[in-house]
């Protein structure tokens, strides 16, 4: 469950350091929710365009559930007059630019689940994220 929290984004990011680099990639109104389990998370890792490992195995980036679910519903639609090789083409096209994840950044060789168990629940961030 995903529900607009009560903390402020100054608050949210009291204690770190990198709050300023963490805003700049977000355009428009970022928010803090509080999210409870169960929920799932994904995150697509993999190799940088040098080859070497990108950034996103750090963990700061998740992408919620619902994004996923908003692909397939999308593609889904799309069955009767997009080719089924047009749709697995758009399927990591729609990921990208939900999640404004750039494609120098990692191949998407690899997808992450993070499970948040139930009654547990973690703050994050949400909002429209740079290209």
């Amino acid at each position: 469950m995903k529900k607009l929290s009560g903390t402020t984004v100054n608050a949210f990011f009291s204690g770190m350091s990198n709050g300023g680099q963490i805003l700049a990639c977000y355009t428009g109104a970022v928010q803090v929710y509080t999210y409870t389990g169960p929920h799932n998370f994904y995150r697509a890792a993999g190799l940088n365009a040098s080859g070497r490992l990108g950034r996103a195995y750090g963990g700061e980036w998740w992408a919620d559930e619902s994004v996923l679910i908003e692909i397939a519903q999308k593609l889904q639609r799309a069955e009767y007059w997009m080719t089924q090789s047009e749709r697995q083409k758009a399927w990591p096209a729609q990921y990208r630019a939900l999640t404004a994840l750039c494609e120098d950044w990692n191949d998407m060789s690899e997808m992450f689940k993070l499970e948040l168990p139930a009654g547990e629940s973690i703050e994050g961030l949400a909002g429209p994220a740079k290209e």
